[in-house]
This record gives C-alpha cells, structure tokens and sequence, in this order.
C-alpha cells in the first residue's frame, strides 16, 4: 500500500490521484457503489483501476502520456517569442508569417 500512499501524496495529475484514492478505497472495504459516488466515477472505472493495479502494481495508475515534442528547438522559440515580443499585439497570421519569414516553413 505504500506505493499507492506514495501516488496519493505527490500525483502532480489529478487522474493518477483518483486512480489511488479509488484503489486504496477498495483495499480499505469500500464497496464499489460507495467508492463509485464519492468519486464520482462509473463502476468500470474501479474495476478498471483495481485491476491494473493488481496486474502491474502502483506503477500502473500513473499516467503515461506526457506530450509530443515540439516542432522547434528551444532557441528558436525563444527566437520567436522575443521577436513577437516586441509588439503591442500579435494575431495568429502573423506569428505565422514571421516564422515563415524567419525560417521558411512553419
């Protein structure tokens, strides 16, 4: 249980958090109706949950996405947002424009 205490405590991602909570509710003799109306979550849900955790343990809950990388390089974003810095107002064309401008494609 340590693990699924560990999740509850630093989750930074409110899904891995109710991923515990709904885990450790259950080790605790919560039912799934009980568990399912103070979460406000469906019964698949923690069945769901339970599930992963038993198979693959806390690690399971965690949430794995985590973004695409970026099309640019990180100085040159920085390049880009000093550039439409300096201006009072900027829409999306001309962002769009000056990055063309700046480095022939978007």
């Amino acid at each position: 249980m340590h693990d699924i205490d560990e999740i509850i405590n630093e989750a930074a991602d409110a899904r891995e958090m109710k991923r515990a909570v709904s885990v450790k509710m259950g080790q605790q003799g919560f039912s799934p109706a009980q568990m399912c109306q103070v979460l406000n979550v469906s019964l698949h849900y923690g069945s769901k949950w339970k599930g992963q955790d038993e198979a693959e343990g806390a690690a399971a809950l965690r949430v794995k996405y985590r973004g695409s990388e970026g099309y640019r390089r990180e100085e040159e974003r920085d390049e880009i947002l000093q550039g439409i810095g300096k201006q009072e107002t900027v829409s999306v064309e001309a962002v769009r424009d000056y990055v063309e401008e700046r480095y022939g494609v978007v």
